[in-house]
């Protein structure tokens, strides 16, 4: 199967690895319930229309991330920067804060 989007399955392995390394609760193994790691992506605040294509290939990795995840480990989600922020600031705020 060719990939459309390689670096996208690549930037999201990465920063979902990140984001489990670096979360409050850590990974849970052994059968343990496990928290949802979310990869956040901040595109297209002012025109959010125009990258469709951008959140639809970021699921699209998630999914497959997904099915092939080893048991235990927590599912990958996307999260969109919400609407109302105006900087990057306010984005890694909101993101921080979710």
């Amino acid at each position: 199967m060719k990939r459309t989007f390689p670096w996208v399955l690549t930037a999201c392995f990465a920063w979902a690895s990140l984001a489990v390394g670096c979360g409050r609760s850590g990974l849970r193994l052994a059968g343990a319930a496990t928290d949802t790691v979310y990869v956040g992506v901040a595109v297209g605040l002012t025109t959010p229309s125009r990258y469709v294509g951008v959140y639809n290939g970021v699921q699209l990795a998630l999914d497959e991330l997904n099915q092939e995840r080893p048991e235990g480990a927590p599912p990958l989600a996307l999260r969109r920067a919400p609407a109302e922020a105006k900087s990057a600031l306010e984005i890694a705020a909101a993101f921080r804060d979710d």
